[in-house]
């Protein structure tokens, strides 16, 4: 862990974890109301389908401030993606982001993505550091609504969100800290190898599911 972020200091900190198909907005508001977990997880995003304009994928990004902290899950290969949809997110209010480096899912895994990336250390450090950066770039004060690699009918709807959140979620010095979930391995326990590969990108939090993929 390397933050000091109030919330993410629980002990233990129990959260809502993501889930695809599962994890929609009318699901984590229940279960923030009912079960009150101290951090909750959007369902994971593909970075290429919103920087290929899939507007539709905004929809996972959907929630109330009851939800808080909320933190977005995301997940592909490209850096500069990844980059994009940090800068999304930062502006539409979310309280982290984390990267998807688990997943098994055949349709993720077989693309690179997900619990791949771990045979990847190299491109998981560059994807970590693309979203740190987007982050600082959004405290630096970046106009994120003139970037032309960034699909324009999804920045007028983030633009939209963004005018509707509290003003403290709208100022740019907020801490909004990028974390990692991945496992111990891929086709075999490579612990030892894989995490001090992320750990030289310092980010705020790793989670680890004991298993490999296989």
């Amino acid at each position: 862990m390397n933050n000091n972020i109030a919330w993410y200091q629980q002990t233990p900190l129990i959260g809502l974890s993501p889930m695809d198909g599962v994890t929609d907005h009318p699901f984590r508001h229940i279960t923030k109301k009912y079960g009150r977990p101290g951090v909750v997880f959007t369902e994971f995003t593909s970075v290429e389908g919103l920087g290929h304009g899939a507007i539709r994928l905004l929809e996972d990004f959907l929630y109330d401030e009851s939800q808080r902290p909320i933190v977005a899950q995301i997940y592909g290969t490209s850096p500069d993606y990844f980059y994009q949809t940090g800068l999304l997110l930062c502006a539409l209010g979310f309280d982290g982001i984390d990267i998807n480096m688990g997943c098994p899912a055949k349709t993720v895994a077989h693309h690179g993505a997900g619990a791949a990336l771990i045979k990847t250390p190299e491109l998981a450090q560059a994807i970590v550091r693309a979203t740190q950066k987007a982050v600082l770039d959004w405290h630096n004060g970046i106009d994120i609504y003139q970037e032309p690699n960034i699909d324009q009918e999804i920045l007028t709807k983030v633009r939209e969100r963004h005018q509707q959140l509290p003003q403290e979620y709208q100022a740019r010095d907020r801490v909004i800290p990028v974390s990692v979930k991945t496992r111990v391995g891929y086709d075999s326990p490579a612990i030892f190898e894989w995490i001090p590969a992320l750990l030289e990108t310092k980010p705020a939090v790793i989670s680890i599911h004991g298993r490999t993929l296989k």
